[in-house]
């Protein structure tokens, strides 16, 4: 095996200094430790304004691996040449910068606890991914995070700028929507006796979503009839037009499964996405929608006590959006409880108990000429469950003397569209899905024989039986062409019902 020479020991070297060392030059390697030393030394000092230092919201926001790079390179350059050189950053540089910025922020974190910029990001990334204490533990010895308990300090840190980018969608002049459920879950305790027992915590969350399309050119004339005396049948009875309509929609489905499924009639693909009809908004509709998460509320929605806690946050949250907005009048982007408040007129005392029929709940707030926000309505969202308890605590403050103790800005209460289909798809599964796996036909049959075990007619997994009705509909669709056209299988060309020649040919 050659030897290596002087030379070839010192080629790294050679890109630092024009210097030719030897071996028992020791005083050469001195130097160049010194000086590394020193340029680590000048990034540790305050002075210096490290962007290991910060550990702002927009600084990790704004995060990159480039910058570090970048500043190493221009605050430590022989550093940052040693380090590039073992790395061999000339080579697939994109994908090793991530490991350099690494190494210069574990060094730097270790010579110096305040420059713990990467350990933060590091931290939310590993509490992102759900990781558990011994993770945290064995990374924090290395130098690669902080410990678990300063991940909540980073996530308050994040949390007080969660209404930042609703502010800037309010100045643009879009509108939003309030989503709530409820999360349930059981603490359960090691040891079992009359004193401690398993406890079920409530609570509630909350989340913020702008309409990507705008509603305010709609009317917003009242109901001219009372629901109660409503006739549903009227209400749901399908005229000629509507009727007309869903067949088409029937017609286009079958007809994009048709050109999926069998190859024959693949060449229709494009006259179906021609013959779609296009939509007003599909441009809106093709965008990304703006969700922004709120913090989780530890009420349950079941006490009515509670979901007033939860309605008085939510205007408090609708108060400091328009003020920090610039909507409001006289205000510096603060909210004041007392100050914030109009007083209008007394409508008497409200209830202790909401009524069964909720009265007050759903009539449309009257604007107040003494409120702010008197034309600001924010529509809130919920399951079944959560949109009556709002309603009764609407009701319940339906006696007060302000807009905001009234909720008024919390208007109107909707059902998500998400229970709707989940309930049409239990009363699918209850006419389709059969009491026995051995009945051919059913969607029973069907989960046995595709092995969805994750499928129930109580559809406690939503998806999974939503995925096998999907999968099962489709499957009769392709075997009722085939059936149309005459064909054995879906390779096979059609024998009955064919396209005229112009079409196929393409000239049609």
């Amino acid at each position: 095996m050659p030897q290596s020479t002087p030379d070839s020991a010192s080629q790294p070297f050679q890109i630092i200094l024009p210097v030719q060392p030897t071996r028992t030059d020791e005083s050469f390697f001195k130097g160049i430790l010194d000086k590394i030393n020193v340029e680590l030394r000048g990034v540790a000092r305050r002075d210096t304004n490290s962007m290991l230092r910060s550990r702002s919201f927009d600084r990790l926001s704004n995060f990159s691996y480039e910058q570090l790079v970048e500043e190493l390179k221009t605050m430590c350059p022989i550093t940052y040449k040693l380090l590039a050189c073992m790395l061999e950053l000339e080579n697939c540089s994109e994908k090793k910068i991530a490991a350099l910025s690494l190494i210069y922020g574990v060094i730097m974190f270790k010579r110096c606890k305040e420059l713990g910029f990467i350990q933060s990001i590091n931290t939310i990334i590993l509490s992102d991914s759900g990781a558990n204490t011994e993770v945290y533990e064995r990374f924090n010895k290395l130098g690669i995070c902080f410990e678990k308990t300063m991940k909540y300090k980073i996530q308050d840190e994040i949390g007080t700028h969660f209404l930042d980018k609703v502010v800037e969608q309010v100045k643009a002049g879009n509108t939003f929507s309030f989503v709530l459920d409820n999360i349930d879950w059981e603490v359960k305790v090691h040891e079992m006796r009359s004193d401690n027992q398993n406890q079920s915590v409530h609570a509630v969350a909350t989340s913020l979503v702008f309409d990507r399309v705008s509603c305010s050119h709609l009317d917003d004339t009242e109901p001219q009839q009372s629901l109660a005396e409503t006739d549903i049948k009227q209400l749901v009875e399908l005229n000629v037009n509507d009727a007309e309509q869903q067949r088409q929609s029937y017609k286009m489905i079958a007809a994009k499964i048709l050109c999926e499924q069998i190859p024959a009639f693949s060449f229709l693909k494009t006259l179906v996405s021609n013959t779609y009809p296009s939509l007003k908004y599909a441009a809106e509709l093709k965008g990304k929608s703006t969700i922004v998460p709120f913090p989780v509320l530890l009420k349950d929605e079941k006490k009515y006590a509670d979901i007033v806690d939860v309605f008085d946050q939510l205007e408090t949250w609708v108060h400091e959006i328009y003020a920090k907005a610039g909507q409001i009048p006289d205000s510096d982007g603060s909210v004041d409880d007392e100050t914030s408040l109009t007083v209008g007129p007394t409508q008497g005392l409200s209830e202790s108990t909401s009524r069964p029929d909720q009265p007050l709940s759903h009539v449309h707030p009257v604007a107040d000429p003494n409120d702010p926000l008197a034309n600001v309505r924010v529509p809130c969202y919920g399951d079944q469950l959560t949109r009556v308890r709002m309603a009764g605590a609407k009701d319940l403050r339906a006696g007060c003397h302000s807009a905001r103790d009234r909720f008024n800005h919390i208007h109107p209460i909707k059902v998500a569209d998400w229970h709707s289909k989940r309930s049409f798809l239990k009363f699918i599964f209850k006419k389709l899905y059969g009491k026995s796996g051995r009945a051919k036909g059913t969607l029973r049959f069907f989960r046995e024989k595709l092995q969805r075990r994750n499928v129930t007619k109580d559809i406690k997994h939503y998806e999974d039986c939503e995925q096998l009705f999907f999968s099962v509909g489709r499957a009769y669709t392709v075997t009722a062409l085939l059936h149309f056209f005459g064909m054995a299988g879906i390779d096979d060309p059609p024998q009955n019902h064919l396209c005229p020649y112009d079409v196929i040919g393409g000239w049609g």
